[in-house]
């Protein structure tokens, strides 16, 4: 997408896309976000309050969209400290959308 890049999974009930993570570079605030999509954080809430407490401990200034949070990124050495707490919520979240998936699927074959 134009200033960054999207991560999208099909939808757990069809074909298109929805987005789940990005990375963009706000031109305005001459910053780096790292965007939570609502559907990622609907699928792992508690995984969602434990990042969101990790990336405020480190300083990254929280903004609430209309579909998505935007943590803005201020240092090199801020993202890296935010991979663990990153990757362990969308691996939570990949989990369980992944659960949901074979859900689905199970039922509209039955």
């Amino acid at each position: 997408r134009q200033g960054g890049l999207t991560y999208d999974l099909r939808q757990i009930d069809g074909p298109s896309g929805n987005a789940y993570a990005g990375v963009f570079v706000d031109r305005q605030q001459r910053a780096l976000f790292l965007a939570v999509h609502d559907i990622a954080r609907n699928l792992a809430q508690d995984s969602f309050a434990l990042l969101d407490q990790q990336l405020k401990a480190l300083g990254l200034k929280r903004e609430r969209g209309d579909v998505r949070t935007k943590y803005f990124v201020a240092s090199l050495d801020q993202l890296r400290d935010a991979g663990k707490a990153i990757t362990a919520f969308y691996s939570d979240a990949l989990r369980e959308w992944e659960k949901r998936r074979a859900n689905a699927e199970y039922e509209a074959r039955c």
